[in-house]
């Protein structure tokens, strides 16, 4: 298996998987998988529905990833992909994918400010904080992520309305 782990993804309806599997005796057949989710404790195989069955996802042996659509996944819950590949003998290898957490919630900004003008206040006009001083901005914020973490700040500065 490839391992290109993403701890969490934010669509409700596509799960993805990277793998690698080699048969050097009879060759490669094709792939199949199954879905798990882990939700408020309970695991469950959502994909095929009936628990222990198997979907064909094809015989593109040179394939390295799949991608199902058309699920319909759940804030918070953490789903997994196993991806079995079968053999020309009719053996079958299984890997399970490490889960993934679906976080559909935006980061939570508690406040931001920026440097202040001459009055010591800051002034707001359409929703836009303006400020004079011409060597610099200074910006300071406080944000939260719970579900997710915040792994890093983008910040725009301009002087025209986007």
């Amino acid at each position: 298996m490839l391992h290109q782990d993403q701890t969490y993804q934010s669509s409700v309806s596509s799960i993805s998987s990277t793998f690698q599997f080699i048969d050097e005796e009879s060759g490669l057949d094709h792939f199949k998988i199954q879905i798990y989710q882990l939700r408020d404790g309970i695991r469950s195989q959502i994909l095929p529905d009936i628990h222990g069955d198997w979907m064909d996802i094809g015989n593109n042996i040179t394939r390295t990833s799949y991608t199902q659509t058309g699920l319909t996944l759940h804030q918070g819950a953490l789903y997994s992909t196993r991806v079995g590949a079968v053999n020309k003998a009719g053996f079958m290898a299984a890997f399970e994918t490490d889960s993934v957490i679906v976080d559909t919630t935006p980061p939570i900004i508690h406040w931001l400010h920026v440097g202040t003008l001459a009055s010591g206040m800051e002034k707001k006009v359409d929703g836009f904080v303006w400020q004079a001083d011409t060597s610099g901005i200074k910006v300071a914020w406080d944000a939260d992520d719970h579900q997710s973490g915040i792994v890093g700040y983008r910040v725009a500065v301009g002087t025209k309305k986007v």
